[in-house]
């Protein structure tokens, strides 16, 4: 029973992180929305209207990550989090500003929820929107493959080009200055 219970409150986290993240960009959910995530993505490929559904959600859901991570929103609960994460992320991010941190604090704790539902609900659209969301942030501001390669002036320009565009309310300049993974900061020797 527990198991259940458990797969129940990580899939209701998942849509409530669906529809939080539309919500902080003004799109409100439509008709048949709940039940398009919970859907096997593979079973809607050569259905045009529900692919072009799934792309408007994942758009819109990734630009009202940065919404959420401009207050720094956890999408799991913190203590949770750090207990499986193995302490706080000022630990992890020492000398870290706090724009840097409420955005790390965002996206680590969507992080663990997608791996939660990669485990209990693979394939579904739902997983593979947030998926999309977490690897795209991921690229950008927490590269996880060592042989990544971007200089850091570059990554910076990427950074700022994306909050910029989000339209969030986040410092763009205090987050690069408080941001610890680009190295030899400050604004990763922006070039004019």
């Amino acid at each position: 029973m527990s198991v259940s219970v458990a797969r129940v409150g990580e899939l209701e986290q998942g849509e409530a992180a669906i529809r939080g993240l539309l919500a902080r960009v003004g799109v409100r959910p439509e008709d048949g929305d709940d039940e398009l995530l919970l859907r096997h993505a593979s079973d809607l490929e050569s259905d045009e209207a529900l692919q072009h559904r799934i792309a408007v959600v994942l758009d819109s859901a990734f630009q009202g990550f940065f919404h959420c991570a401009s207050e720094g929103h956890a999408f799991i609960q913190l203590e949770r989090f750090e207990a499986e994460f193995g302490g706080s992320l000022e630990r992890a991010y020492p000398g870290a500003g706090a724009a840097f941190l409420r955005f790390a604090r965002s996206y680590w704790t969507l992080r663990n929820l997608v791996g939660r539902l990669a485990l209990r609900f693979p394939g579904t659209v739902l997983q593979q929107l947030l998926v999309s969301i977490e690897t795209r942030i991921a690229e950008a501001f927490f590269p996880q493959n060592e042989s990544d390669d971007v200089p850091a002036n570059q990554r910076a320009r990427i950074q700022r080009r994306l909050i910029e565009q989000s339209g969030a309310r986040i410092d763009v300049d205090a987050f690069l200055l408080g941001n610890p993974l680009l190295l030899g900061n400050p604004l990763a020797q922006e070039e004019p």
